[in-house]
């Protein structure tokens, strides 16, 4: 068995830089996309209310709030160590296939508002031209 550096990963296309030379020794966190974090994102991330299970989807139907990947992942392992970086990365795996976190669709469940799902126009299809009379 053969072990690869972290870059040279099958499928590991992100990469997470931590700098702190900005404002107060924090300038945030950047992703490898090029995104930089902002002094919001640190506070998602030492926030408790964005990260205790149930009491987070509350406080963010609550407030309006969202939470970024990276601060949920960082403040998932903060609070929860390994258990808490577990389930940060299955709710980013849920959240990319679907497009809505575990939270969202299970407030959804909860919910009035209808789904609004795509469904194609339903056409039959052409008659096929009828033979001439003979």
């Amino acid at each position: 068995m053969s072990v690869l550096p972290v870059d040279q990963q099958p499928g590991m296309t992100e990469r997470l830089t931590l700098t702190a030379n900005g404002p107060a020794g924090l300038s945030g966190v950047e992703a490898s996309s090029g995104e930089q974090g902002s002094f919001l994102d640190f506070i998602d991330i030492i926030n408790p209310l964005q990260h205790i299970p149930v009491v987070n989807t509350i406080y963010r139907e609550l407030t309006g709030d969202t939470i970024k990947p990276v601060p949920a992942l960082v403040g998932g392992t903060l609070f929860g160590g390994p258990i808490g970086f577990a389930a940060a990365m299955a709710n980013m795996a849920v959240e990319d296939q679907t497009g809505k976190t575990v939270d969202q669709h299970l407030v959804s469940l909860f919910k009035d508002e209808p789904e609004t799902t795509a469904v194609a126009a339903a056409t039959p299809p052409a008659a096929p031209p009828s033979p001439p009379p003979a």
